[in-house]
């Protein structure tokens, strides 16, 4: 069975990006989020912050050329325009 996941608030996608860049290692991204989250935002709110970063975070890794991220050669990381967040926060996405 499908289910559309609700948009979420574009400055809410990229603060969720922030807080789990900066935390990287210490927890999985879920806990991070939940933790973050957790007063501010109700569960189907943080779970669909979750499932929109898990969709970025596809695109952006792919290998596939975008005029949405940038790929350094010989760096490990990609960058991406902050309005690929307000895209990724938006637009309808079926999981």
């Amino acid at each position: 069975m499908t289910r559309s996941v609700e948009a979420v608030d574009p400055a809410l996608l990229i603060e969720a990006h922030q807080i789990v860049t900066k935390k990287r290692g210490t927890h999985d991204s879920s806990i991070i989020l939940e933790g973050h989250f957790l007063e501010r935002l109700e569960p189907e709110a943080i779970l669909a912050l979750q499932y929109r970063m898990l969709a970025l975070a596809n695109l952006v890794k792919g290998d596939t050329k975008s005029p949405w991220v940038i790929f350094e050669k010989g760096k490990d990381y990609r960058l991406v325009n902050e309005t690929i967040f307000r895209a990724a926060a938006i637009t309808p996405l079926i999981h």
